[in-house]
């Protein structure tokens, strides 16, 4: 509890009620937000399949596989693109995706909680049982401190200068290659 002297310091901004009332409103955007995004996905998803059929349909030539073309035109990853395409293909798409979600929340939860293994150190009660180990003969040195890469700034206003010079196509592959060349390194 605050003494007197701790909230003399206090410097009010707000009524008490007008903080709950705008903590309320929040809540509420957040809601409203949760509502939107959700609609969002379903919709996308729609649209995927929507798309799925007239490139497979050849409404583009025989120039590239759907994932190919997906690839060419979308940066989001595949595997979200195929989670939508499966909520939106569901015979009951908001079920599939609040089971979705539920599976999300889940995964999540487990990978938080996860806790390995506690690792067994051998102890012993006295020290001749010390002594009876042989003692490796390794010497503790310090790790010596990695150098700081060194950050060419030059170099890389000069890269998004010439990105921002590209057409929207070109950009989406850069995208693409530059995620692929940043996973293998």
């Amino acid at each position: 509890m605050a003494t007197a002297e701790q909230t003399e310091n206090v410097v009010k901004l707000r009524a008490f009620d007008e903080v709950v009332r705008l903590t309320h409103r929040k809540f509420d955007q957040v809601d409203e937000a949760h509502r939107k995004a959700s609609t969002a996905r379903l919709e996308c998803g729609l649209l995927l399949l929507e798309l799925r059929q007239r490139v497979q349909a050849g409404e583009i030539g025989d120039l590239a596989t759907w994932w190919e073309w997906y690839g060419d035109n979308f940066t989001r990853s595949r595997s979200d693109a195929e989670r939508l395409i499966a909520i939106a293909a569901a015979e009951n798409p908001q079920q599939a995706y609040q089971t979705e979600k539920e599976r999300v929340r889940v995964a999540v939860h487990k990978h938080r909680s996860f806790k390995p293994a506690p690792v067994a150190v051998p102890c012993y009660s006295n020290m001749e049982k010390i002594e009876e180990v042989s003692k490796p003969s390794l010497k503790i040195v310090a790790p010596t401190p990695l150098p700081k890469p060194e950050i060419n700034k030059a170099q890389i206003e000069a890269m998004i200068a010439e990105f921002i010079e590209l057409s929207r196509p070109e950009k989406l592959e850069f995208v693409r290659r530059l995620r692929q060349v940043y996973r293998e390194d």
